[in-house]
């Protein structure tokens, strides 16, 4: 059974995608204690003190990777193509490392082309979107033109994807969008007008 969940449907009918999965438990399965215990014991999840489930890094991190590994758009074709583009992204990114607060060298500017890859998959699970290889650039490019060299410009991983949230997406909206770039952060727009938007 293939499921696939969309977001403005979701919006339509005034619920949010994880109540839809919750009630789509119950609907199937009703989860009994045996399955539960089974999904402790893997350390998928844990019970809280107030008796609680709360869901592991290890479980959410299998829930991703079902829903990517089974989303229809997930062809060979296109995981090359994701492929290109983390390539292209590690390459625009410093090499190096960024330094902590009291100037020592603490983390890579960069992933690797892997692990970029598995974040760009992330991000077209969780924003239900197909990543466009010049879009995803020309954001990568704008967002380093604008911060490179600041303390707070965020490592490559991060940028693409962080807890969920996607710095990267957000940039790619903002130039499809026709947001005034130079308002983002005025001591760097004199580099900006090379970006077409």
């Amino acid at each position: 059974m293939d499921i696939r969940i969309n977001s403005n449907i979701c919006d339509k009918n005034n619920i949010s995608k994880s109540l839809v999965f919750y009630l789509g438990a119950l609907y199937w399965n009703n989860p009994n204690d045996i399955e539960i215990n089974k999904l402790i014991s893997q350390k998928y999840i844990y019970v809280t003190q107030s008796n609680q489930y709360r869901i592991t890094q290890k479980g959410a991190d299998l829930f991703e990777k079902i829903l990517i590994d089974s989303k229809s758009t997930t062809t060979q074709n296109h995981i090359d193509d994701l492929s290109q583009i983390a390539k292209e992204i590690r390459s625009l990114f410093p090499t190096g490392m960024k330094c902590d607060d009291k100037n020592k060298p603490k983390w890579s500017w960069r992933c690797s082309e892997k692990e970029a890859l598995e974040r760009l998959k992330k991000v077209e699970t969780i924003y239900d979107c197909v990543l466009d290889k010049q879009e995803v650039i020309d954001a990568v490019k704008l967002y380093i033109r604008l911060y490179s060299g600041d303390k707070f410009m965020k490592i490559m991983p991060y940028f693409i994807l962080k807890d969920g949230k996607s710095e990267m997406y957000d940039y790619i909206e903002m130039l499809k969008d026709g947001v005034d770039v130079t308002t983002l952060k005025p001591s760097a727009t004199d580099e900006i007008s090379e970006l077409v938007l």
